[in-house]
């Protein structure tokens, strides 16, 4: 069993990789936090918790991640689809067990033979730990990132850019240069691979259980708005509980850019050099997706 750490933004796709990660017998999830991406830190951290507690999991320690890209998010963001569920739910608001870098550091010093960092969102709470707790962060094993974007996917942003990486390129420049050995990187256009179909949506639905209720749900929020929903998040904890999932790769130099009018665009380079997937076994994910969920294969 694998010891990981979250660092999340819900997000629905972030909510189904939560549920994949407490469902899967392979992980052992050490703790969480919130970060600003998706919606401001306040929401993430509401929407982190609530999907916790909905799963059955308030005992999993949260931690809060920085506000300082709220304002960055304020202005880009309408607000995450998963937020009409989670209000749906009435849940009471949790106080956080402490700042991001407190609750990663107790996980660290609670998995002694190592833990993997799974970061699903910008990478600002990533970034502050590596470079304040240098020392605590060797025990880090294995970093998952889904970030970038090197081919063509119809989720890019305006500029070309994956949202993770745009919403704090400075902060993802910086993780690059402090852990590059130890990273993995799932790009966009990788996730673009998987997608809940509409057929799958109805068999989760009819189960019943609390995380395939939460799968369809999410479901009928991302076709609402955007006719598809790709599942990069649990496609990314996936990877990091097994990288044999893996079918392609590649170990290649990633420079994230920072100036306008690229900023946050990702290119191949020669260094800092980072494990690079390319492409996964979907239908092996799936089997495992749909017993995460509850369902047979």
């Amino acid at each position: 069993m694998k010891s990981i750490f979250l660092d999340v933004d819900p997000g629905c796709d972030d909510a189904l990789a939560i549920a994949y990660a407490l469902h899967s017998a392979d992980a052992r999830l050490a703790g969480i936090s919130a970060s600003a991406g998706n919606d401001v830190v306040d929401v993430t951290f509401r929407n982190t918790a609530a999907v916790l507690d909905y799963l059955g999991r308030a005992d999993v320690q949260i931690g809060m991640g920085s506000d300082r890209r709220d304002d960055f998010v304020r202005t880009r963001s309408s607000g995450t689809a998963l937020n009409p569920i989670v209000e749906r739910w009435s849940i009471p608001p949790r106080t956080a067990h402490g700042a991001t870098q407190d609750v990663l550091l107790e996980s660290i010093r609670n998995c002694p033979a190592g833990l993997t960092v799974v970061a699903l969102a910008p990478l600002t709470n990533i970034a502050d730990v590596l470079e304040q707790f240098p020392e605590e962060s060797r025990s880090i094993t294995d970093l998952v990132i889904f970030g970038g974007v090197f081919g063509e996917s119809r989720w890019k942003r305006p500029n070309g850019a994956e949202l993770n990486i745009y919403v704090d390129p400075h902060a993802a420049v910086r993780v690059v240069d402090l852990a590059a050995p130890r990273i993995t990187l799932i790009s966009l256009e990788v996730g673009d691979e998987v997608t809940l179909p509409a057929p799958l949506a109805q068999e989760l639905r009819s189960a019943g259980t609390p995380e395939s209720q939460l799968a369809a749900d999410c479901f009928d929020q991302w076709y609402a708005r955007y006719g598809a929903f790709p599942l990069w998040d649990v496609v990314t904890v996936a990877v990091a509980l097994d990288p044999g999932l893996i079918t392609e790769q590649l170990r290649a130099g990633v420079k994230v850019c920072v100036d306008e009018p690229n900023s946050g665009c990702t290119v191949l380079a020669e260094r800092p050099v980072v494990k690079v997937v390319k492409s996964i076994n979907t239908m092996e994910f799936m089997r495992r997706f749909r017993t995460a969920m509850g369902l047979p294969f």
